[in-house]
């Protein structure tokens, strides 16, 4: 049973707001450092375009309200933390999307972002999400972020799968437009419709359906400081990483996946 402060009841939108901006100018290994918690494994919190861990934010905004700082120990991530949250959105709703992450969308958090170590290596292990059917695409947390999405031909839900795998039939990236605005079109187009060249592709070579496909996603928070400049930044490393394997792609198997033409 969580040991609950009953101090966290006085947390108001004020302090959030103040821990929120405290987090933004430390930037995420700071800021935790700075609270001695963790990241996240679980549950973060949308505020503007960027994401944030609930159980730090919580320890941040009760020392901006209290002065006094709160040991991570004393007070639970999960039940406590969340009603938190639901108390403040009652205050204010951008408090309100609070989400947890099922699919594993935001474990390389855990990581600055860096080239591919190897092209056989697992997707999971780059930082992208568990594989989903793509029909199910809805079910992404992160799917109104950009990112890099990679789409594998599978008869049943794929466990490990490396961007070198001949299942894999398309790589893809999208910085202007979200992945699930993305992912949609993808759908649309393999059905029949125009709007996304690589599901045109996987149609002509005989994906008229997304019966066999699964989609794993590396989604792109936005950085934290000068907004202009993150902006930026997550731009190149979405458009490094979607290039980088297809390089790695190509130079093991010799050729394109089916549904992109470069």
């Amino acid at each position: 049973m969580e040991h609950r402060i009953s101090g966290l009841a006085g947390i108001d939108a004020p302090a959030m707001r103040e821990a929120i901006a405290e987090f933004d100018k430390r930037g995420r290994a700071q800021f935790l450092k700075q609270y001695g918690i963790s990241r996240s494994s679980k549950f973060y919190l949308v505020f503007g375009q960027r994401l944030y861990d609930t159980k730090a934010l919580v320890a941040a905004a009760y020392f901006h309200k209290t002065g006094h700082k709160l040991p991570h120990t004393k007070f639970g991530g999960g039940a406590q933390t969340k009603a938190v949250f639901r108390r403040l959105a009652q205050q204010d709703d951008e408090f309100a999307h609070v989400f947890e992450d099922e699919l594993g969308e935001l474990h390389n958090l855990s990581h600055e972002y860096d080239r591919i170590p190897s092209g056989a290596t697992d997707l999971r292990e780059l930082g992208f999400s568990k594989w989903i059917a793509l029909s199910k695409f809805g079910d992404l947390q992160t799917g109104w972020l950009p990112g890099v999405y990679v789409i594998a031909s599978v008869n049943s839900q794929p466990v490990k799968i490396s961007v070198i795998d001949e299942r894999v039939v398309y790589i893809g990236e999208t910085v202007s437009q979200n992945l699930s605005k993305r992912l949609y079109q993808l759908i649309h187009s393999i059905e029949g419709k125009r709007g996304h060249g690589g599901g045109e592709r996987l149609r002509e070579k005989g994906h008229c359906s997304t019966d066999d496909l699964w989609v794993s996603i590396r989604s792109f928070p936005l950085g934290y400081g000068d907004e202009n400049m993150v902006k930026s930044l997550r731009s190149t490393q979405i458009r490094h990483l979607e290039r980088m394997l297809l390089y790695e792609y190509v130079q093991a198997l010799h050729n394109y996946p089916k549904g992109n033409l470069k």
